[in-house]
């Protein structure tokens, strides 16, 4: 909680000098992070496709076919379907796979049985930290690098919300992304302070804006006190528990599918020549590269392990560094 506290000003100190870096951090370099999330992403979502490990289902048939039903239900709603279906697809989407996996047997309600209609969230605050040390630098390091990249990746999830839902979007709102970076900023203070974890934004929502067409303010307000009567609603919640592997990774696929678009669209829209095809397909790689972990392990020091070990940091700076260059 002390470390998060200590780096959220690092965001806000970001968030205050973008409008000097509008040059540098540019839309082809926000698409350029939306690709490289999708990379980061995949490989995860393929181990949930496989199932919970040690269950009797896990890396079976059945999970298979359940991800892959659950993944063409969505895809075939976005593609064929019309403007009123699209706007319903994720819900219809994922009750289609919980029924799916009802069928195969594979879904199972141990939370939700477990589990009141009406309680509190569990759980006392942690407390603060005030005895810190010339030992805990490395940590507080490590949480501000970790927030850097996390401004980076906010950067572009922001570009990319305001391409796919503003009509006629002709170029990115700096303010907006400024905007946001100081709301990002603020909320992570806000969570250290209540003694829970950091947040960042999900870009896999914004394929969701674009398949729905719903990207009304009022429409975040309320899926906002959703969330909050979810908090005192322990049943509810334990259904989305849980939800199966399988259709969890079937959908977030198919929405990872739909990122990568955006993301391309993203680069697109800003021209794309020679040098920013360039940046992107050395960022790219770069980011594949540090997602393996495996390209010369043991020789960078472990405290740079944030950096070297993620395809977002490593790509994200990479497409940083090129675009100051070019």
């Amino acid at each position: 909680a002390t470390m998060a506290i200590l780096s959220a000003p690092v965001e806000l100190l970001i968030s205050y000098f973008l409008k000097y870096l509008r040059h540098i951090i540019t839309p082809a370099v926000g698409g350029t992070i939306i690709l490289l999330i999708v990379i980061s992403f995949m490989p995860v979502t393929l181990d949930e496709w496989m199932g919970e490990k040690g269950s009797f289902y896990y890396g079976t048939g059945k999970n298979l076919l359940v991800g892959l039903i659950t993944l063409a239900s969505l895809l075939g709603i976005n593609i064929f379907g019309g403007k009123a279906l699209k706007i319903w697809a994720p819900i219809i989407t994922l009750a289609f796979g919980y029924f799916i996996a009802w069928c195969f047997q594979i879904l199972e309600f141990h939370h939700t049985h477990a589990s009141p209609w009406i309680g509190l969230p569990k759980g006392a605050h942690p407390g603060i930290a005030l005895d810190l040390e010339l030992k805990h630098l490395p940590v507080l390091l490590a949480f501000m690098v970790i927030t850097v990249l996390n401004a980076v990746q906010t950067i572009g999830n922001c570009m990319l919300a305001e391409a796919v839902s503003i009509r006629d979007f002709k170029k990115v709102d700096y303010d907006r992304v400024q905007g946001a970076l100081y709301a990002d900023g603020v909320s992570n203070m806000i969570s250290g302070l209540s003694g829970t974890l950091p947040n960042e934004t999900y870009s896999e929502n914004i394929p969701v804006l674009k398949m729905t067409g719903v990207a009304s303010r009022s429409v975040g307000l309320f899926a906002v006190a959703l969330i909050m009567t979810l908090a005192f609603m322990p049943k509810v919640s334990a259904v989305i528990l849980d939800m199966p592997e399988p259709v969890f990774a079937g959908f977030l696929v198919g929405i990872l599918a739909m990122m990568f678009q955006s993301g391309l669209q993203l680069i697109l829209h800003s021209g794309l020549n020679h040098q920013i095809g360039l940046m992107v397909g050395i960022s790219v790689c770069v980011g594949m590269i540090a997602e393996s972990q495996a390209f010369f392990p043991g020789i960078l020091p472990p405290s740079l392990s944030p950096l070297t070990d993620n395809g977002i940091a490593a790509g994200g700076l990479a497409a940083i560094l090129l675009s100051t260059a070019f």
